[in-house]
């Protein structure tokens, strides 16, 4: 699965081939790709 980058978060790390490396899911598992990144939306400080 191709991790699409217009979302509201820059990613980090980028697991294109979730799936196949689920740890005991692999081949198994109803996630496809895995994205871990920055928030980009600025909230104001209370």
């Amino acid at each position: 699965m191709k991790i699409p980058t217009t979302l509201k978060h820059k990613p980090v790390v980028v697991s294109e081939n979730y799936e196949q490396v689920d740890g005991r899911f692999a081949q198994n598992t109803d996630v496809k790709g895995l994205s871990l990144g920055l928030a980009c939306k600025r909230v104001p400080w209370p």
